[in-house]
């Protein structure tokens, strides 16, 4: 549900998953799994989409 949202909102703001990914750290493919629900959010990965 996270990932869902996330990809929508990503989506919606013109932020492409690598540039999204860059600001929280993390590989491109390990954002591309949490947004399809097949890695769990870290907390603080979540604070960090909010602020962005």
């Amino acid at each position: 549900m996270i990932g869902q949202k996330t990809r929508e909102l990503r989506e919606r703001n013109d932020f492409l998953l690598r540039q999204l990914a860059a600001k929280l750290d993390i590989d491109t493919a390990q954002l591309s799994k949490m947004e399809r629900g097949e890695r769990l959010f870290k907390k603080e990965e979540i604070i960090e989409i909010a602020m962005t």
